[in-house]
């Protein structure tokens, strides 16, 4: 039996271990980034699984549903709105110039009623916001 025997110097063992820690960094975050867009959000009852999971309670029936074109170039207002997305994981610019439907429910009592708007893209959830329906209400990003 012949044993080998390798030896590392000091740097390469430092430089494989720099590569590792980066490996990981992005590994976890690719799951957590995929995790986020894998939603599925094909049928009612999925979408109101997700507005659930976020802890509120809507009925499948209540959805409004539109229509909506992400803009191929964002102005200040898609850029805040997109920065909002990105705190929850989700990135808008991969849909530039993309047709979404947009599903909107109502959660709350009638007096402070919040409404939670989720972007579909091919059955999947790719963002969206929870806000209050007052003109100066707060808009905040879907986290769970």
């Amino acid at each position: 039996m012949v044993t080998v025997i390798v030896k590392f110097d000091r740097n390469r063992k430092i430089m494989a271990g720099v590569v590792a820690l980066l490996l990981v960094v992005i590994l976890v975050q690719f799951s957590s980034v995929s995790a986020k867009t894998a939603k599925n959000a094909t049928t009612a009852s999925e979408r109101c699984a997700f507005v659930q999971q976020l802890g509120y309670t809507v009925s499948e029936e209540t959805a409004q549903i539109k229509e909506i074109t992400i803009p191929s170039v964002f102005n200040d207002v898609y850029t805040g709105y997109n920065a909002l997305q990105q705190q929850a994981g989700y990135d808008l610019e991969r849909y530039q110039g993309k047709t979404v439907t947009q599903y909107t429910y109502t959660a709350g009592g009638e007096a402070e009623p919040i409404l939670i708007h989720l972007l579909v893209f091919e059955g999947r959830v790719i963002g969206g916001d929870i806000s209050t329906a007052a003109f100066d209400g707060a808009m905040k990003p879907l986290m769970e």
